[in-house]
């Protein structure tokens, strides 16, 4: 889950700058429990890792000329002051909050997507795809999302034994041994006189 990613990845994220600053004889251990802020600092790490792996081609045309992709020229997508890849739009002169203006832009095929929407559908405790969408746009723009969105519920196991239709009790006429036609051909005569 994205929950237990991001936890891993927020204990682990202040050994890793230590040791990059070359300042590993100092290592900060801490203690207790994660604070909100820490998990999402290290979702915000993982999601800027996956946009430069994933949309280093849009993010190298994002500083040219050049035509972007029709898919995703249509979301006008730009680069915010932290690096981030973000979703434009019409937004931009509204009251909310730069981050419900300008969504994450993720890739649809990829494990943190995976990871993301997983996470949603069990917070949400299985809900449907408008449930699930209308609560990760309030974070992220996943492209194709619908799609992403079917691809992580049909792996669900619970939703899975929902989705199951059950037949109703079948009646005894279909299941009586009987000459063929003798029961049917009974019907239509009697169906015949009561309308005469």
């Amino acid at each position: 889950r994205a929950r237990d990613v991001t936890g891993v990845q927020t204990c682990a994220l202040p050994i890793l700058m230590n040791t990059k600053e070359g300042t590993s004889t100092q290592l900060k251990y801490r203690t207790g429990c994660l604070m909100p802020s820490e998990l999402r600092q290290a979702l915000l790490y993982w999601v800027k890792t996956v946009q430069q792996k994933e949309f280093d081609r849009i993010l190298l045309l994002l500083g040219t000329s050049t035509a972007l992709p029709p898919g995703v020229a249509a979301l006008s997508p730009f680069l915010d002051p932290d690096g981030f890849l973000r979703v434009g739009g019409r937004l931009t002169e509204s009251d909310l909050d730069f981050n419900r203006c300008h969504l994450l832009l993720l890739p649809q095929k990829h494990r943190l997507t995976d990871l993301i929407i997983e996470d949603t559908h069990l917070a949400l405790l299985h809900g449907g795809a408008q449930l699930m969408m209308a609560s990760l746009r309030s974070d992220f723009w996943v492209i194709n999302m619908r799609k992403a969105i079917r691809r992580c519920t049909y792996k669900c196991i619970t939703c899975t034994r929902h989705r199951a239709v059950t037949l109703g009790v079948v009646p005894t006429v279909w299941t009586t041994v009987a000459r063929s036609l003798s029961r049917r051909g009974r019907e239509r005569s009697e169906e015949h006189t009561s309308e005469l």
